[in-house]
Order: C-alpha cells, then structure tokens, then sequence
C-alpha cells in the first residue's frame, strides 16, 4: 500500500511539472491488485482467457507445473554448446596434424614445389 501510494505522488508531480497544472488539483488513484497464487492449470486458462497472461507466459508456468525447471533447458543446452566447440576444436587440431605430417613426408610438395623451377609470370618483361 506504501509502494503505491509513493507512485500516485511521483504521478502527480511528473504530470504537473510537465503539463504545468497545480499539484492540489490533479489526482491519480493506484488500485494495488491481490496476487493470484496459480495452483492448477484451470487457474492459467482462467487468466488466458481474461487476456492477463500471454500464450508464451502460460506456456513457461505450465511447465513449472508439471515439474520441469525452465533454467534446466538453458544449462543443458550451454553444455551441448560447450561440448561441441570441444568436438570440433579437437577435430581441427587432428586434420591439422595430418596435414602437418603429409608435409612433412612428402618435402616436394610444399609450398612453393620445391626442387622444380619456377613459372614464368604471364605479361611483358622489358
């Protein structure tokens, strides 16, 4: 009740100082709303269908009551994440020792050809 009487007097005077009117004839009335303990899912459909809930909300509160946590997906899917980036990272790391070691069996094949002669490069020479 404090809280809303706090926010009917900071109402007001943000409204009278910009709209310029006279705090002593401007008024606003906060009706605190009881909170709705939610113990079935008749109690979802009944503020669904009074439009006080979002489809997506009632979804989430569906799930806490059926007994899933909705942080549980959040973490699980941060390992899988976590996991992967560990799979993939380690698979690099493989191809690029195979690679390494190609190079290192096959000295011919390197970079430049070694061991045979350059080409010539396409264009006029002076």
């Amino acid at each position: 009740m404090i809280f809303s009487r706090h926010i009917q007097i900071l109402l007001r005077d943000v409204y009278c100082d910009i709209y310029r009117e006279d705090p002593f004839g401007v008024r606003f009335s906060l009706t605190p709303m009881p909170r709705l303990e939610i113990e079935s899912v008749e109690d979802i459909k009944i503020l669904h269908e009074i439009g006080a809930m979002t489809p997506d909300l009632s979804l989430r509160l569906s799930r806490v009551l059926v007994g899933e946590d909705p942080f549980q997906n959040r973490a699980k899917r941060r390992r899988t994440q976590a996991q992967n980036e560990q799979k993939q990272s380690a698979h690099e790391n493989e191809q690029k020792a195979e690679n390494k070691g190609r190079q290192d069996q096959n000295p011919a094949k390197n970079k430049n050809d070694a061991g045979t002669k350059p080409k010539p490069e396409k264009g006029l020479s002076i």
